[in-house]
């Protein structure tokens, strides 16, 4: 009765001998996707499509601040100064 080896244990150390070569990194040149397609159906109507989300560009990103600013900030500074121009009478 002699000392039993796993060999799956086997296999793995000699795995980590072996030397392999280092993986290569290769970019792929990255295609600018248009933000808008234009599709002229047979009826000669165009057809825009929005591909992207408005959160993707940063026009998108412009056109989110400004309707925040109008919607959230303008009335409360408004207000503010409807009370200060109240107060002052």
């Amino acid at each position: 009765m002699g000392i039993k080896i796993n060999p799956a244990i086997e296999v793995i150390k000699m795995n980590k001998n072996v030397k392999r070569p280092a993986p290569t990194k290769t970019k792929k040149p990255v295609e600018k996707k248009k933000f808008i397609e234009k599709r002229v159906r047979r009826d000669n109507s165009v057809e825009l499509i929005i591909k992207k989300s408005p959160m993707e560009t940063i026009w998108g990103k412009i056109l989110l601040i400004v309707i925040l600013i109008g919607f959230v900030l303008l009335p409360v500074a408004s207000l503010v100064w409807l009370i200060v121009e109240a107060l002052n009478r």
